[in-house]
């Protein structure tokens, strides 16, 4: 992972409670209890807070790698805060004294137990709600490629072109002209024009900042006049779109959304539909036997997850995603002789 430099910690006193150490602790004798009681008087959720906040104004490219790289040095920061009464070398509490190697120790192992369960649970759902996406964006994240920085022409899923089972969709005359229209996940925007001819509105929503900087220029650039971008979080919508729809296309972003909770993920592409509108909806495929990006899901999973949100399942079909640059580059080096299999399906919104 790259290596980048911590922030200073803030100088700004907290001021801590001077108490005295427990005569546990004073002797030499590390009991976790003791280390909870010592670490509560002091305040340790200021340095909790100062670490955590530390981690996260370093934007690490893999959070786990980083973390583990860089946790066991904050950890002892940590430990020697706690113990001094120091703050960014501001001087807090004088009355606590140095602490000792064997405290340091122990205090810096319970600060590490803790900063772990608590980057677990939030960084792990940042990571895959939110970071992960502005990675493959801005090209500092790209595990799909061996030796290479991240381009959007080498985002793993984008071939520059509409996807094909769009088009196959739109020229089975589905779409009347009429309806709105809108695509979870844009990205570049390239399906937006494509959606734009066949719809009487289109909206693009995407999570990440260059995504809709993207998918905006493709729409001036084709001269369209009823599409827009939005950027937005779709587990957690604005109140504009919810129930707005006759149409929804999603290409690999239910998928990825499920992962940080299945029952958001189907409420959240459901839940911009009006009754009776339709959702297409391509996904990884569980019979794929290559780990090669798409979330691999069985046809079981789709239904578990959709139903409930109020969804009606019409088709669904095998297929294989569109070649792109980044899957042919996979298939040569893994000698593989296709993209990826997925799932093409169909669904209506019924409640």
């Amino acid at each position: 992972s790259p290596q980048r430099e911590a922030p200073a910690p803030s100088r700004r006193p907290r001021g801590w409670v001077g108490a005295v150490r427990p005569a546990r602790l004073r002797a030499g004798m590390c009991a976790e209890e003791d280390l909870r009681e010592y670490l509560r008087r002091h305040k340790v959720e200021d340095v909790m807070n100062d670490l955590v906040g530390l981690i996260a104004a370093t934007q690490p490219a893999e959070p786990w790698d980083f973390v583990a790289d860089r946790l066991a040095a904050l950890a002892d920061a940590g430990a020697r805060a706690v113990a001094s009464g120091t703050i960014g070398g501001v001087r807090t509490a004088p009355s606590l004294g140095l602490c000792t190697a064997q405290e340091a120790e122990a205090i810096s192992e319970l600060l590490r137990a803790q900063l772990r369960e608590r980057l677990r649970k939030s960084d792990q759902e940042e990571w895959l709600r939110r970071r992960k996406w502005l990675g493959f964006y801005e090209g500092w994240h790209a595990p799909h490629l061996s030796c290479a920085r991240g381009t959007l022409e080498l985002l793993p899923w984008r071939s520059g072109k509409p996807t094909t089972a769009l088009v196959e969709h739109l020229a089975s005359g589905a779409l009347d002209g009429s309806v709105s229209a809108i695509e979870l996940g844009c990205g570049t925007g390239e399906n937006l024009v494509c959606l734009a001819g066949a719809a009487r509105a289109v909206t693009g929503v995407d999570i990440a900042p260059v995504a809709v900087v993207a998918a905006q220029e493709a729409i001036t650039r084709s001269r369209v006049q009823n599409a827009r971008v939005l950027e937005a979080d779709l587990l957690a919508p604005p109140d504009e779109l919810q129930g707005a729809f006759d149409f929804a296309f999603d290409c690999q972003t239910y998928q990825c959304l499920r992962q940080v909770s299945i029952v958001a993920a189907g409420a959240a592409v459901a839940g911009v539909l009006r009754l009776g509108g339709t959702l297409l909806l391509l996904t990884g495929n569980a019979d794929e036997p290559e780990e090669r990006g798409p979330v691999r899901l069985t046809r079981r999973e789709l239904e578990d997850g959709l139903v409930p949100a109020g969804l009606e399942l019409v088709s669904c079909d095998p297929f294989f995603f569109d070649e792109t640059e980044a899957y042919r580059v996979q298939a040569e080096e893994r000698g593989l002789a296709r993209p990826p299999r997925g799932w093409r399906s169909l669904w209506v919104r019924v409640r």
